[in-house]
């Protein structure tokens, strides 16, 4: 009778420690690091002047370099409690644990073999796996953005609310640019299940009202501040010259983030020091006169700190003679590598006491405790994604397309992962937001590897 009390209440023991996880982490170490500062200061613009502004000191100046959701989401946080950002990230670990829950129902009314021991298990990997849900101790979008994708599943699968999906969507769209794809691959999924799915032409018009008022909103805003039509936001920043050249330059030769060394980033955000003394692997040139024309505006730019349309031409005309000269490389192959190092090799982006190193480099350092605990924390990532792949497989097996719940998380694994495949340079901190996923496949993995060993050793005993 015990026992049975206690597994009925086991998925919330999970949750709880889950919680408690990531409140001992924020409370221990708030962090406001990097764009957090920005996110912090536009939202406390919003509450003192009612724009939307990065700037920190008087005159504030409206922009439209970052989509505002999540400023939003801070500012209405400060103006419900105090403009404190501690409260923010408690907040977070609110959402964090309904993503969580979410997540865990999305399982169990899956219709899938063995649904509730998978469920049990993933919420083992949330409840005690720091990568799990890394974040949450950050001013960063990466929690809500998990918690909006998360979400849309839940209320279109286990709710079949297709309104309250479209409202989370329609913020998703102005809280990370690259959600206003995820509706395509909504769509695609509701197309696929039409027969389930079927809705009227009234309901239909609704959903997609509720999607695009946002987006519509923050475009109608900056038409009438800034007489343009932009739907999303500007290349950093708006006051000077565009880095789109350079940014498509490094893409078609950047496909890991050790890549993106000291100044690939820099140049976008105007910290020219920092890009002159970048060091600009010989790879990423294909021919001599590359290499003197781009060396050439590195130095440049290291002296004179301005970063000028004609130099940004320069880098946009090797990126097409790049593409050109290597289309098979640029536009397949390396989306494919790119792919496969935002999952793989991701390092130990876990917490601030294990960041910045991978499994391989963890290796080869002295050996200490903290070096050992990164050693086991990526080595256990890398089980999690084998198992995954197994679970996927496995899934094939027992004709997976049938259960509507796992297509639409695949399709939402692919959504994040083809943007920043082939739009984006790949920085790992992003994939957060379906990480879930990867834990749901590897819960199912293990949970059919067991399931087959127990087979096997059944027969063994057998004969």
């Amino acid at each position: 009778m015990i026992l049975k009390k206690v597994g009925s209440c086991l998925p919330l023991y999970f949750i709880l420690a889950c919680t408690a996880l990531r409140l001992f982490y924020t409370l221990q170490y708030p962090l406001l690091l990097g764009d957090g500062y920005e996110y912090h200061q536009s939202a406390v613009n919003i509450l003192k002047y009612g724009t939307f502004s990065r700037s920190e000191v008087e005159p504030v100046v409206p922009t439209y370099t970052r989509v505002p959701g999540y400023s939003l989401f801070l500012a209405g946080i400060y103006c419900l409690i105090d403009i404190e950002y501690k409260y923010a990230l408690y907040v977070q670990v609110f959402l964090s644990t309904i993503t969580v829950y979410w997540a865990y129902r999305l399982i169990v009314e899956s219709g899938i073999p063995h649904a509730q021991r998978v469920a049990y298990l993933f919420l083992g990997i949330h409840a005690i796996y720091f990568r799990a849900d890394i974040f949450v101790n950050h001013i960063l979008s990466e929690t809500l953005t998990t918690f909006i994708t998360v979400g849309v599943a839940y209320f279109i699968l286990c709710k079949k609310n297709f309104y309250w999906a479209a409202i989370l969507i329609g913020y998703g769209t102005i809280t990370r640019v690259d959600m206003v794809t995820l509706p395509v691959f909504v769509l695609l999924f509701l197309w696929t299940y039409r027969r389930k799915y079927s809705f009227s032409l009234r309901k239909m018009s609704i959903v997609f009202f509720l999607m695009l008022l946002p987006i519509s909103i923050w475009t109608l805003r900056n038409a009438a501040i800034f007489k343009i039509f932009m739907p999303l936001s500007a290349p950093f920043p708006v006051e000077n010259v565009s880095k789109s050249g350079f940014a498509l330059w490094c893409k078609t030769w950047i496909t890991q983030e050790k890549e993106m060394q000291k100044g690939h980033w820099s140049i976008m955000f105007c910290e020219y020091q920092d890009f002159g003394q970048a060091d600009i692997p010989t790879y990423a040139f294909t021919s001599e006169q590359e290499q003197k024309d781009i060396l050439q505006i590195q130095s440049a730019i290291n002296q004179t700190h301005i970063y000028t349309a004609q130099m940004d031409s320069v880098f946009r005309y090797y990126a097409y003679k790049h593409i050109r000269e290597n289309p098979l490389k640029v536009l397949l192959l390396n989306p494919i590598f790119t792919g496969w190092y935002l999952w793989v090799h991701t390092g130990s982006e876990y917490f601030w006491f294990v960041q910045g190193i991978g499994l391989s480099d963890a290796v080869k350092n002295p050996f200490t405790f903290q070096n050992a605990l990164k050693i086991g924390l990526s080595a256990i990532y890398l089980f999690l994604l084998c198992a995954a792949v197994i679970g996927f497989i496995s899934c094939i097996g027992y004709r997976f397309w049938q259960y509507d719940t796992l297509v639409l998380l695949l399709l939402f694994w692919m959504h994040r992962t083809t943007f920043y495949m082939f739009f984006f340079l790949p920085e790992h901190r992003y994939m957060t937001s379906v990480i879930w996923i990867v834990w749901i496949w590897s819960a199912i993995g293990i949970v059919f590897s067991l399931d087959l060993l127990r087979l096997k050793v059944s027969k063994v005993i057998q004969r």
